[in-house]
């Protein structure tokens, strides 16, 4: 994200902290992205939107509460980036995890 003057951001810098209004400001655009259907290149996901895509773009079953246990398995797909407690994911990060797993040895 690039540097900004618009005043939101700099009352959300304020209460949240210059990293945090920036994961937050994506998680934001990323869910305003999902709920239009329009793709935002590098767009993260949260964990719910990750098993979507997976089972969605993907086309493997994936739940959400699948997808919770494996990441605490150690199994899940790589996180990108943590918001607070929330795991994000990246699409192409998600794309590798799903072929990796399809292949078996």
């Amino acid at each position: 994200m690039t540097a900004t003057t618009d005043p939101l951001f700099d009352q959300i810098k304020k209460v949240y902290g210059d990293d945090n209004a920036r994961a937050l400001v994506e998680v934001l655009l990323n869910r305003v992205a999902s709920s239009s259907q329009v793709k935002v290149a590098g767009a993260l996901l949260t964990r719910r939107e990750a098993a979507r895509f997976v089972n969605d773009e993907l086309g493997h079953p994936l739940s959400f509460s699948t997808l919770t246990k494996l990441s605490a398995l150690g199994e899940g797909p790589p996180v990108t980036r943590w918001w607070g407690r929330r795991p994000l994911y990246q699409q192409e990060s998600l794309r590798a995890w799903v072929e990796a797993r399809g292949k078996r040895p």
